[in-house]
């Protein structure tokens, strides 16, 4: 009787494990006047992939800082397919949107970049709140008006299951074999 007891337990366990989101926390900072990135995924205490990307003598440099992912070359179409599938399954839960813009000693061309960029940050979270019923977005568009600034901040928190991301898999393999076999 406590073998079974045990055994249920576990089960339950293993399947709140599977079924329960985790958190996935996304960051992303862009300067467009030096032409670098800096990214960062994690999950919990783990690093993902964390590294940085700009460009210098008209070439674009990436630098990869920590990655648990070792990906050469190409994906394949298999993985493609997968990811996409694990796209469709991520909810997002929280954003925030921070941009600075400004052009030295014009006003006016500072006020349309920033008033512009206001529009298209509306616009991007009237997408996001009507796809995702329970997203908590915060945006902060600031203006320098004494020098030229164009840097754009993106933080994210993305919730996904591991039996979603199992589904993906199991979804995204199914599409690539119906596409070899020409049913699709």
């Amino acid at each position: 009787m406590r073998a079974l007891l045990i055994g249920f337990l576990l089960l339950i366990f293993i399947i709140l494990i599977l079924a329960l989101p985790f958190k996935v926390k996304v960051k992303m900072h862009v300067n467009l006047i030096n032409p670098q990135a800096y990214y960062s995924i994690k999950v919990a205490f783990l690093k993902l992939i964390c590294g940085k990307t700009y460009i210098q003598s008209n070439k674009f440099i990436v630098q990869n800082t920590h990655n648990i992912f070792k990906t050469e070359g190409k994906m394949s179409k298999k993985e493609a397919c997968i990811i996409k599938q694990i796209i469709k399954n991520i909810n997002i839960t929280r954003a925030e949107i921070y941009f600075t813009g400004g052009i030295k000693d014009d006003a006016y061309q500072t006020a349309m970049l920033c008033g512009n960029m206001y529009a298209i940050s509306s616009a991007i979270t009237a997408y996001l709140i009507t796809n995702n019923n329970f997203i908590n977005i915060y945006q902060d568009i600031d203006t320098d008006f004494n020098n030229d600034a164009l840097d754009l901040s993106v933080s994210a928190i993305v919730e996904l299951s591991i039996l979603d991301i199992i589904f993906a898999v199991i979804i995204g393999s199914n599409k690539v074999k119906e596409k070899e076999n020409g049913k699709i």
